[in-house]
């Protein structure tokens, strides 16, 4: 269909397109998929939503975007009370299995009153397939209402998923 010769200017810009391309593929192919789910617990399905609540899930959204990562979100959970046990048990993990999310970030904000701050958070990172919790914490010292604290402490969760 075309012909071009072997020192024509169009066949030297086709090869570096193909060779960019990819590369490109190449990048990209091991991107890890990250998901995130945000558990308000002391609240009921009456109360508002809580600024708090969502400054963290799109700082999660954002901090992972930039680093490379695939990401998505899921529905906020509203829980009446701090569940016992693991809160992975209240998530349907084969959803997100199927849906191809390599990793799931749950992110719990623990409110006592309606000030809007929750009293402790908690951050857990689990790995899919197999289901396997490769991280938790306890943000021991409640950030102030500030997107920069937040983000930097998400950003301190990358290098688990690397």
């Amino acid at each position: 269909m075309f012909k071009f010769s072997k020192n024509s200017i169009c066949a030297k810009k086709l090869c570096v397109l193909v060779v960019v391309f990819l590369v490109f593929i190449c990048v990209n192919a091991g991107a890890f998929t990250v998901s995130f789910v945000v558990a308000e617990t002391g609240v009921n399905q009456d109360n508002g939503e809580f600024h708090h609540s969502i400054l963290w899930e799109n700082a999660l959204l954002d901090v992972f975007f930039e680093a490379g990562f695939i990401v998505s979100n899921d529905q906020m959970l509203r829980l009446p009370a701090r569940p016992t046990g693991d809160i992975i048990r209240l998530i349907d993990v084969d959803e997100f299995r199927f849906s191809g999310i390599d990793y799931l970030i749950i992110t719990q904000l623990d409110y006592t009153d309606d000030l809007g701050l929750p009293q402790n958070i908690s951050l857990f990172v689990y790995r899919i397939s197999p289901l396997t919790n490769v991280f938790r914490t306890v943000v021991e010292q409640r950030p102030r209402n500030e997107i920069n604290d937040i983000r930097s402490i998400a950003r301190g969760l990358v290098p688990f998923l690397r």
